[in-house]
């Protein structure tokens, strides 16, 4: 107990903490808090899966659709208990606002008078209950499934199936580590497809007429 009072104190005498460290930890606490209480509970996402998801809103690699949306399940819910914690209750009116931007339909909140628990049900976007069908580019940006700049990149390798990332980040003027996100998305919703080794491989596109 001596040892966690100790802690405690340091704690307080670093208060109130600049801006810049202050939104440091709460990315940190975000980070740790969703990827180990989801692995309690079976999640399989990895730590850099679970970092890209709740910071940027993109999907690395093979992933469990399900395991993705109980992640941002499960981030939504510490925004509430935050704000329930200081007094404000702004986070199911904030969920239910990213609901409807998004398209998804609206969340369904139980909870008793005393506010003792409370039990949210977030329903999937209406994309993810439908296997994706094959359509144009401009369909697929109209619907949200893709941003302008996932269009490019797709039109880039259809001129060139062995076009580099490198080469992708130069051409569309943006960094290699957006162009690695883009990639990764489109790949995790099947959109593209990469054939070979880094070197010698080509890219694939699956899902366009």
């Amino acid at each position: 107990m001596g040892k966690i009072d100790a802690l405690f104190n340091e704690w307080q005498s670093l208060q109130p903490l600049k801006e810049n460290d202050q939104r440091r930890l709460d990315q940190k606490f975000m980070l740790e808090f969703n990827y180990n209480s989801n692995h309690i509970e079976g999640n399989t996402l990895t730590y850099g899966q679970t970092e890209l998801l709740l910071k940027y809103g993109e999907v690395a690699e093979n992933a469990k659709m399900r395991d993705l949306e109980e992640m941002k399940a499960h981030n939504l819910c510490l925004g509430i208990v935050k704000a329930e914690a200081k007094g404000r209750a702004t986070g199911i009116p904030t969920i239910q606002e990213e609901l409807r931007k998004n398209g998804s339909g609206k969340a369904v909140i139980e909870t008793d008078d005393d506010r003792t628990y409370f039990l949210i049900d977030i329903p999937c976007h209406p994309y993810w209950h439908q296997d994706v069908e094959k359509g144009s580019l401009n369909d697929m940006v109209e619907n949200n499934i893709l941003s302008s700049r996932q269009k490019q990149i797709i039109q880039l390798i259809q001129e060139a199936p062995h076009v580099t990332q490198v080469e992708m980040a130069k051409q569309i003027n943006v960094s290699r580590q957006t162009i690695y996100r883009d990639i990764a998305y489109m790949s995790a919703i099947k959109i593209i497809k990469r054939v070979g080794s880094d070197k010698r491989g080509y890219w694939i596109i699956s899902m366009l007429q």
